[in-house]
């Protein structure tokens, strides 16, 4: 599979890194309007670079990773679509459910792939806790919470640029910052038939929300909470617990997994070690899941299956977060559609 990539800021390297890992996949090349950004890349991994991503189609890609700006996304992703072209969308999907529809008709109608990027999902601790429950060892589960805390300086106005605004991120941090915790949740848990929750505003200066917290309710009957926030004064925390009848499961970042059952007995499960590995550079709290995602979305490029995270089932995550923006707009927090 020749994939390109669009998009050179922050998560592009991932997506490098992890192409030069997996079998069956060329990186062919970059595009970005921002020429600087773009020179750094080029001159960084010596493939040719583009300012108009219709070039790096007629180039060869046949895929490609869109590591854009969320809101570039739909715009970009269906006319991708329509070129035949496969789409590997760094999250959130988008910024609004509408988009996220739009990418996916889009995609289906010109039977093309559409994979997000929630790499947790793929992480070695985050797959075995996935087993353990759906084996029956955590019994009936009937709580979940997620947690995420993150310290961002309200001074850093360049990180904020298009992160702070509605309209170019989609919100703060649930859609962008916690998000990955809250889809682990909801991948760990099942659907969700009810959200209820508040977000604020409380000294990032942002148009999005700094502070988040949530109550959910599961189609199983289980129920959650969220609690998510970029005004802690903890550099970086993204914690997950699962109890069940039978054990209780807590999992930390990328590299731990403890389990506790009700006779007493414990695992853990430490994976630090993998992040040393030189050809893909990175921290605990990320994990090195982009190489299974790329792996996953050649394979289902090649197999025309859907990639194991598509759209309808990142749109799933996407739907629970924007239901509690709305009820955010409206003043309440009453049940909301999910």
């Amino acid at each position: 599979m020749k994939l390109g990539i669009v998009g050179c800021g922050r998560i592009y390297r991932n997506h490098v890194q992890a192409a030069r890992l997996v079998e069956g996949v060329e990186l062919v090349g970059f595009a970005d309007i921002d020429k600087e950004h773009l020179r750094a890349a080029v001159e960084q991994w010596g493939l040719p670079g583009f300012t108009d991503y219709q070039e790096l189609v007629d180039a060869g890609a046949e895929a490609v990773s869109l590591c854009l700006p969320h809101s570039m996304h739909a715009d970009v992703c269906v006319d991708l679509a329509q070129r035949g072209v496969h789409v590997l969308c760094e999250k959130p999907l988008a910024t609004t459910l509408q988009d996220a529809d739009r990418m996916i008709e889009a995609c289906d109608a010109a039977g093309v792939q559409l994979g997000v990027v929630f790499q947790h999902r793929f992480n070695d601790n985050s797959v075995i806790l996935r087993r353990l429950i759906e084996a029956g060892e955590l019994g009936d589960l009937v709580l979940g919470t997620a947690i995420f805390q993150y310290h961002k300086a309200p001074s850093d106005a360049a990180y904020f640029a298009w992160r702070g605004s509605v309209q170019g991120a989609g919100g703060g941090t649930l859609a962008n910052f916690g998000v990955h915790t809250i889809d682990l949740l909801l991948w760990l848990m099942g659907a969700v038939s009810d959200a209820r929750g508040y977000v604020a505003t409380l000294t990032m200066g942002t148009e999005v929300e700094d502070t988040g917290a949530a109550v959910l309710k599961f189609e199983s009957g289980a129920l959650g909470t969220i609690a998510a926030t970029l005004a802690s004064s903890v550099d970086f925390e993204s914690r997950l617990c699962i109890a069940g009848t039978e054990a209780t499961a807590w999992l930390t970042d990328s590299s731990r997994l403890e389990v506790r059952r009700i006779d007493g007995r414990r695992e853990t499960h430490e994976f630090e070690g993998l992040l040393d590995d030189p050809a893909f550079p990175t921290k605990a709290p990320y994990g090195r899941g982009h190489i299974a995602v790329l792996a996953d979305f050649a394979a289902a490029v090649r197999e025309g299956r859907p990639p194991a995270c598509d759209g309808r089932s990142a749109r799933r995550t996407q739907a629970v977060i924007a239901s509690i923006y709305e009820q955010q707009r409206l003043g309440r927090a009453e049940r909301a559609p999910v």
